[in-house]
């Protein structure tokens, strides 16, 4: 099995809410990501005071897919018989490419997208990269959580140089694909 990463969560540092890995870090690790990657995804924000739409109008083109599903990463699907309904999320997959990446750039800074900070409400949130169709990084903004899966001994070494990590095996990053959804 690979090995799995776990950004440390702001809630286990000391009460900082603005633990995050932003600027120069962020560049670099959008740039490590996307040159792994074949497609990346957003979450279409459900907050009434998500309403900054200029990243999702700029990934317009780049859009290969509208997923409308009840799980996603971090977000599961509830088990049969249960009385709790998990909404349908829209999942928007993009191909990863240059042009992708210089507008996610052009539109964010930080790891959670500025919700971290309060410094925006996007419509857009919790990003995701895929390899051909296997999960390898991802996000919940709101909730400060990040995994990543080891896809090279140097990919490990340039994530770790990027943020506070730490080595993880509870993380479900292998249950969740593109495989049938494209």
């Amino acid at each position: 099995m690979e090995k799995r990463w776990q950004f440390k969560q702001w809630y286990e540092l000391s009460g900082d809410n603005t633990h995050t890995i932003e600027g120069a870090k962020y560049k670099k690790l959008i740039e490590l990501c996307f040159a792994h990657a074949t497609y990346f995804s957003l979450q279409w924000a459900r907050w009434t005071a998500a309403i900054d739409k200029q990243l999702e109008q700029a990934l317009e083109p780049y859009k290969v897919r509208h997923l409308k599903i009840n799980h996603w990463y971090r977000y599961g699907a509830p088990p049969e018989n249960s009385e709790f309904e998990v909404p349908i999320m829209n999942i928007f997959i993009y191909r990863a490419s240059d042009g992708a990446k210089q507008v996610l750039l052009s539109h964010t800074n930080t790891l959670f997208l500025g919700l971290e900070k309060k410094e925006t409400l996007m419509t857009l949130e919790d990003l995701c990269f895929f390899h051909e169709d296997e999960l390898f990084f991802g996000t919940v903004s709101h909730e400060g959580i990040c995994s990543a899966k080891g896809l090279s001994e140097q990919f490990i070494i340039e994530l770790l140089k990027l943020g506070d990590w730490e080595e993880t095996n509870a993380d479900p990053l292998e249950i969740l694909s593109l495989k049938g959804l494209l």
